[in-house]
């Protein structure tokens, strides 16, 4: 598989681009904010930090038809999750694009890895754009512990609104998500040759756990 393709797998996050969902139903709470700073209007707001030594983005990229594939991680620089009434509201994040690692390639094979991470940060541009950052802008509660979240995710300079789907594993402790978006919405691995391109797969999935660091 190509070196280049794992850096066409991440996110970014952030965990991050991403698959769009359908318009919740009638009967879905929804919970809208014009803008971040409203949601602390109310003496029942509250923001919370994650800990951003244990949240995590896991990133995978494969090859055409599932020959191949590479993973890794990338980690948050800075995150929080707003609630209002106790409820999952809002939130923004902030991934540093300089820690991308590779984690299927063995550390007895430090000259492939050492390549990755270069070709990675090449690609995305990390010198010039060292992070990357997604901010909700709305929240739908759905059945089953689950929210439907609208927000704007950037990575390289390019903003795009996103719909992903998350779920509340302990009560505003720990949200997971798995989100796939296709890399060509913000530029991802476009500077590669032909082949390269056509062969790197165009879905993106990547695997976001937030564990938020008090309660």
């Amino acid at each position: 598989m190509s070196r280049r393709c794992t850096c066409w797998c991440l996110l970014i996050l952030t965990g991050l681009s991403l698959l769009a969902c359908k318009n919740p139903s009638s009967n879905t709470e929804v919970r809208e904010s014009a803008s971040l700073t409203s949601l602390f209007d109310s003496q029942h707001d509250d923001l919370i930090s994650i800990d951003i030594t244990q949240s995590v983005v896991k990133w995978k990229g494969t090859k055409l038809l599932g020959t191949g594939s590479h993973e890794g991680t990338v980690k948050f620089k800075s995150g929080e999750l707003h609630f209002s009434e106790n409820q999952l509201a809002g939130g923004k994040f902030t991934v540093d694009m300089k820690s991308i690692y590779n984690t299927d390639i063995p550390l007895s094979d430090p000259v492939p890895r050492r390549n990755i991470t270069t070709h990675l940060n090449s690609d995305f541009e990390t010198e010039q754009f060292p992070t990357a950052s997604f901010a909700i802008t709305q929240v739908s509660k759905m059945p089953n512990s689950q929210f439907q979240i609208t927000g704007e995710l950037n990575i390289k300079g390019v903003t795009n609104a996103i719909m992903i789907m998350a779920t509340e594993e302990k009560h505003r402790k720990n949200y997971t998500s798995s989100i796939t978006f296709n890399r060509h919405d913000w530029k991802i691995g476009e500077s590669g040759s032909w082949l390269e391109q056509k062969v790197v797969d165009d879905e993106v999935t990547i695997e976001v756990n937030l564990i938020l660091s008090k309660n």
